[in-house]
């Protein structure tokens, strides 16, 4: 969301630098990246700008624009807890601090998580890449999961639902792209529930070769474990033509809207319930209401909804 912000925003003909601990080069597609700054190079980037923008807070750097006076927006990518639930004493400090700038969240479950009050933008998806089917290979696949291989992204649960789906003879074709610490345990999960012939391991794709993959599909299935704050992958499988389904808790069924259907979060029955309701046509979507939501979370619509943001803020 950084790089798709900053393009946008400079498209727009403003003059953007990204300020990141991230290694990497000093320019990314035109934009100007400054690296690993000490003390002064970020006094003097912030004396500069005319706005501060944290894509999540740091409170490393919160003094910068705080001292140097500049307006401050923070957009909350995620829950301010740790993995595990608990807050901690550095989340009860972005909370104080917070106060001192401009909240965004980036979907209604998030703000309704932040103390205080907070504006909604939504991340946004790359419509120059992610698009509907024109040419290339055919819809010829059911089933696709993109995400990292993780315990909480839920790929084994997918698998357990394809397992029972088999048991009534129903045996839909499931592509898992990514990778990831569980790789090799869902390998031989696959294996173990004699999914073999039915399971293709893409490994991580990116860019234009993981849009022309998701396009050979006809349904995206998300089935985290946790709470998504929000799941531009949602925008990406539906701006492909995929039908989404994904779990319903936090933000991901707001990044779904009219394109799918959700279920609870873990529970493998209505996951298996919700396979096979899409797989007979049963879940449709109004294809005027999924191009609606997808418009408005284009780049160029995002962007501008931060801009008028930020006028605000800097008046």
């Amino acid at each position: 969301m950084s790089g798709t912000l900053a393009h946008a925003w400079q498209n727009l003909g403003h003059e953007v630098r990204v300020v990141t601990t991230t290694p990497g080069s000093n320019s990314v597609e035109g934009v100007l990246v400054i690296r690993n700054p000490n003390f002064r190079t970020l006094w003097r980037e912030t004396r500069w700008s005319d706005l501060c923008f944290h894509n999540n807070i740091s409170l490393k750097w919160a003094w910068s624009p705080l001292v140097a006076r500049r307006p401050w927006v923070v957009t909350h990518q995620t829950w301010m807890a740790k993995a595990n639930g608990t807050v901690g004493w550095q989340e009860r400090a972005k909370k104080l601090v917070i106060a001192l700038g401009r909240s965004v969240a980036i979907s209604e479950a998030v703000a309704a998580h932040i103390s205080g009050p907070s504006s909604v933008i939504p991340n946004a998806y790359d419509e120059a890449v992610f698009f509907g089917k024109t040419a290339g290979p055919p819809r010829d696949l059911d089933l696709v999961f993109v995400g990292r291989f993780v315990s909480d992204k839920g790929g084994d649960l997918l698998l357990r639902a394809l397992g029972r789906l088999a048991e009534r003879n129903v045996r839909p074709r499931l592509t898992m792209i990514g990778d990831g610490p569980e790789r090799v345990r869902w390998y031989q999960l696959a294996a173990e529930l004699g999914l073999g012939d039915q399971v293709r391991w893409t490994g991580a794709l990116q860019g234009a070769d993981l849009a022309q993959e998701m396009r050979r599909h006809t349904v995206m299935v998300v089935p985290s474990r946790w709470a998504e704050p929000f799941g531009i992958v949602a925008l990406e499988g539906a701006a492909c033509g995929c039908l989404v389904l994904g779990s319903s808790a936090g933000g991901l069924k707001e990044a779904i809207g009219p394109g799918g259907a959700t279920f609870t979060n873990g529970d493998e029955t209505e996951l298996v319930e919700s396979i096979s309701r899409s797989l007979k046509g049963e879940v449709r979507c109004d294809s005027k209401l999924v191009e609606l939501h997808l418009r408005a979370h284009r780049a160029e619509a995002v962007a501008g909804r931060y801009l008028e943001l930020f006028k605000e803020v800097m008046r």
